[in-house]
């Protein structure tokens, strides 16, 4: 299984905290923010690759690492890392969790194409998310993209954290090279739901309340992050 890390954006809701650098490369807890997340990688895969624009600055000493081609968003960022041969875990950056990460638990579902990590969030934070419906087995049947808490019963929002089978993988790459040169961003809800159309189920991976995510892309959460992880 691959690791794949993507993280070539330029993010702008840190910019009062980096002034410029990488908020991959804040620090936290004796190691940069990147570093925590590679060691969750590396923890359940072979290999790990980060997506990488190198006008950000350097990594870590021998980490593997890709240009994102096209700039256009997650999907492509995600695109340019992932390999068809075997399955992929990938981790946004944004996010790191405590006590324990939750990709040990989506590497042994043995279930699905794509596999979400999800947790539940409250009435306040749902249009800040993600948000998957399930049925009782937990498959995904239904995805809304930062949804008002009127449009959805559920409250499972996506958690930064999804494996995909290199079938999956495969039709990703496709999706991203037909997307048209100055077009939008390409979505991942999109591609998400091309899955589905295509036959290809996707589970959810719940996590319970006593794992912690902090949100490492966002000042606020950034700062709980270093409070938690130094205690």
């Amino acid at each position: 299984m691959r690791a794949v890390i993507p993280a070539a954006g330029h993010g702008t809701r840190m910019q009062s905290v980096t002034h410029g650098g990488a908020k991959e490369l804040l620090p936290l807890a004796g190691r940069t923010v990147i570093e925590h997340v590679l060691a969750e990688g590396f923890k359940h895969c072979d290999h790990a690759i980060v997506v990488w624009d190198i006008t950000k600055g350097e990594l870590p000493d021998g980490v593997a690492w890709v240009p994102q081609v096209p700039q256009r968003g997650l999907a492509p960022a995600i695109a340019s890392g992932v390999t068809t041969e075997d399955s992929n875990l990938i981790l946004l950056p944004d996010a790191v969790f405590l006590p324990y990460d939750p990709a040990g638990k989506m590497v042994a579902m043995g279930e699905g194409d794509i596999v979400l990590a999800l947790t539940k969030v409250g009435d306040d934070e749902v249009n800040k998310f993600g948000i998957c419906e399930v049925d009782e087995d937990g498959w995904v049947t239904k995805m809304l993209e930062k949804p008002f808490p009127s449009e959805t019963e559920s409250r499972w929002a996506i958690c930064g954290r999804y494996r995909m089978s290199g079938k999956a993988a495969a039709l990703l790459l496709e999706l991203v090279a037909q997307a048209p040169l100055g077009g939008s961003e390409t979505d991942l809800s999109s591609f998400f739901r091309e899955a589905q159309e295509r036959g290809m189920r996707i589970a959810g991976c719940f996590l319970d309340s006593s794992i912690r995510r902090f949100d490492c892309g966002d000042p606020t959460g950034y700062a709980d992050a270093v409070e938690a992880f130094a205690s």
